[in-house]
């Protein structure tokens, strides 16, 4: 993905940095004469704007730059940008440029780290954001179970279970004393990626009902992409009224012990 966005900025840039180095009109004028087009009214025009040709060089070059810049957005207002079979990882720096600057129009969620996901949504980064297809929609009930409400703090967890169950010491140590609220399936976790609505509507729930009482908000996620465009979208934007001044997304890890693997959550992402 970075390889097609920086290979695009290069082409839109590349009639102005020339413009830049060498005198880009004489180029310009002889290509022109090549499709036979009669080119003096132009040579009339850039002279009438500056007699430093150097000067008209570089008006030239940003003119043709700006053009490119209009192709492209034309261009990617349909397309998807993070597309191939790779883990699409980038920062969200770069998922911005492919929105903002190439006019890219699409998003998926696939393959993008949790916290980009909700990232990209909370800031309507992308006019459409594509989830994965394949899940199903199917209601089952939903377990909710709290911990340490009795402690006193501005920050809450909230562990969110779906494609597997999340064990409180998978969070990182110095966070697990904190009030908790865990919502897990209550049906067994086959890993089948499903969209469970009462799942999205329990945690709004919870988080209308926290967000009065606590300022900021840690996530500790294992769900699909269904469910995190659903949740950030009817949970945590809002238009902007989260209720929670900060939300703080948590990356996960995996690593093998002893032949089996072990879940866990480690890096802290500021989301809002």
């Amino acid at each position: 993905m970075k390889k097609k966005i920086y290979f695009q900025i290069f082409i839109i840039l590349i009639p102005l940095l020339s413009g830049i180095i060498w005198p880009l009109q004489d180029l310009f004028y002889s290509l022109l004469s090549v499709f036979n087009i009669n080119t003096d009214a132009l040579k009339s025009f850039i002279a009438s704007i500056s007699n430093n040709n150097k000067i008209n060089s570089i008006i030239l070059g940003g003119f043709l730059t700006g053009s490119l810049w209009v192709y492209f957005n034309i261009k990617n207002k349909e397309s998807l940008l993070n597309t191939g079979n790779g883990y699409f990882d980038s920062s969200y720096f770069h998922y911005w440029i492919g929105s903002k600057i190439l006019g890219y129009g699409k998003v998926t969620l696939i393959k993008v780290p949790i916290q980009l996901q909700y990232k990209l949504i909370i800031n309507d980064t992308f006019r459409e954001v594509l989830v994965d297809s394949n899940a199903r929609e199917k209601e089952e009930d939903v377990e909710v179970s709290t911990l340490n409400l009795e402690v006193e703090s501005n920050t809450i967890n909230f562990i969110l279970s779906d494609t597997y169950q999340t064990k409180i010491d998978e969070i990182p140590l110095e966070k697990r004393n904190l009030p908790t609220i865990i919502i897990e399936r209550s049906s067994e976790y086959s890993g089948v990626r499903t969209f469970n609505p009462n799942f999205v509507n329990k945690i709004r729930n919870c988080s209308n009902s926290y967000s009065r009482q606590y300022k900021h908000i840690n996530i500790f996620a294992t769900t699909n992409t269904n469910h995190n465009k659903a949740i950030v979208e009817q949970c945590f934007k809002n238009g902007g009224r989260t209720g929670f001044e900060r939300i703080s997304v948590f990356d996960q890890k995996t690593e093998l012990i002893n032949n089996s693997r072990k879940y866990y959550f480690y890096k802290e992402h500021i989301i809002l």
